[in-house]
């Protein structure tokens, strides 16, 4: 008898493990998107809110998985941009890896001081667009 209620209790969580994850599949708009879409949300927000929406959306659980992902990490206006210069080293990487190996906690002290330097520099070069001058606007002195 006790084989019996274990069976159907499984089916029972079964069941409804299928009825919850189709009743979100409605509701859940991301997972009606294509990969390539959740893929290219994930790359433009933060880390800790692509996590928040794992939560909520499996559709952003792939993201976790791929290397193109983490690779956004690494750009100038990210979390990890003030590691610019590993783009200049080899192309094929486990970017993941090393997202995690450079945390707060792992950063070497150099590093830390390149991060807080960056932190604070960071925001002035979007608020400053530094381009040539064309002849037209240029200041003209006399004798």
């Amino acid at each position: 008898m006790k084989n019996n209620l274990t069976s159907s209790t499984t089916s029972t969580t079964a069941q409804q493990a299928l009825v919850n994850k189709q009743r979100m599949s409605r509701t859940d708009c991301f997972t009606r998107l294509p990969y390539e879409m959740v893929e290219e949300i994930a790359a433009h927000l933060p880390t800790s809110s692509v996590l928040s929406l794992r939560l909520i959306s499996p559709a952003f659980t792939p993201p976790f998985y791929s290397q193109i992902f983490w690779a956004t990490r690494f750009q100038a206006s990210r979390e990890r941009g003030f590691l610019f210069k590993i783009w200049q080293g080899p192309r094929h990487r486990d970017w993941r890896a090393l997202y995690y190996l450079t945390n707060s906690t792992n950063l070497p002290q150099s590093l830390q001081n390149r991060k807080r330097v960056w932190d604070l520099v960071e925001p002035l070069g979007q608020e400053i667009s530094l381009e040539w001058a064309d002849s037209s606007t240029r200041l003209r002195t006399e004798g």
